[in-house]
């Protein structure tokens, strides 16, 4: 019983204690205040916002442009396909993404819950594109290869019996070998004497 009367006065009490602890720490010690209630964080904020209405002063509103393309901010340039198409679409791909995560892990448990997530690859404004490299730059690459490719076929031709651009055994300087029926019949007398000579 005393403590359902005096338990409210209690907690009076030291709320107002802790209060009051807090002031005096704030005034003598340490600061305790949130991270971004710091001046120098207050003062980043107010030179952003001035940049942004000044921006929007200069160039207008971006929200009253009567175009279908997608623009940055602050240089009006058009964004790529790639940048509109994960914009429109982030919020359905994220549901998607969040209801799979869900019934493989947690409903259905065929994957475990601490297996590794995959990492999206979504064009956004501020990623860097590709680097397209040069003529120049292609053509000297494709040189490069050609030329290992030909040392490489020079070192095996070198190892082969035959390295010339036609092979002697079917062709005739470039031609293709055309026998006669007498040709068949002199290498057929030879086998003939030859198998005579021989003995067995």
């Amino acid at each position: 019983m005393r403590w359902m009367v005096a338990g409210p006065e209690m907690a009076r009490v030291i709320f107002e204690e802790t209060v009051e602890s807090i002031k005096t720490k704030q005034i003598k010690g340490p600061d305790v205040k949130h991270h971004e209630q710091v001046k120098s964080v207050q003062g980043t904020l107010t030179k952003d916002v001035k940049s942004l209405c000044d921006t929007m002063e200069e160039m207008g509103n971006p929200f009253e442009e009567q175009t279908s393309d997608l623009l940055v901010l602050d240089t009006r340039d058009i964004v790529d396909d790639g940048v509109v198409h994960t914009v429109r679409n982030v919020q359905k791909l994220g549901k998607e993404q969040h209801t799979s995560f869900v019934e493989s892990r947690l409903h259905n448990r065929t994957e475990s819950l601490f297996s590794p997530l995959k990492r999206n690859k979504y064009q956004l404004f501020s990623c860097p594109q590709p680097a397209t490299k040069s003529d120049e730059k292609q053509k000297i690459t494709s040189l490069k290869k050609n030329c290992a490719l030909f040392f490489r076929l020079y070192v095996s031709c070198q190892i082969r019996h035959e390295n010339q651009s036609y092979t002697p055994s079917l062709s005739k300087f470039g031609n293709l070998h055309s026998g006669t029926k007498a040709d068949l019949d002199v290498s057929k007398k030879h086998i003939l004497l030859h198998l005579k000579r021989s003995p067995m």
